[in-house]
């Protein structure tokens, strides 16, 4: 897995797609908002995950965030960085 940019598709374990919507950098360490999406990269808004990236042996992959202290953080970040980006496209519009 290279360096990865917003609107990626990443396939998990789950042999399900997943577009990035939003990354973050948290206690020295790259975390990512997956959202799902369908065939045709349309989203399935009902299936979202935050998962971190691990760089092992030069090799990076990714691991679903299941900690409930981290994942409250990570939560709280991306749902403040989601509202920023919604007043910056508002501003533009």
């Amino acid at each position: 897995m290279e360096s990865l940019e917003l609107f990626d598709i990443l396939t998990l374990e789950d042999d399900k797609d997943y577009t990035v919507a939003c990354m973050t950098n948290y206690q020295n360490a790259e975390y990512l908002y997956l959202i799902e999406v369908d065939e045709e990269e349309n989203p399935v808004v009902n299936n979202q995950k935050i998962v971190k990236k691990v760089v092992n042996d030069g090799e990076s992959s990714v691991e679903i965030v299941t900690e409930k202290e981290e994942l409250d953080a990570l939560s709280k970040i991306f749902f403040e960085l989601f509202r920023h980006m919604a007043e910056e496209e508002e501003k533009e519009n």
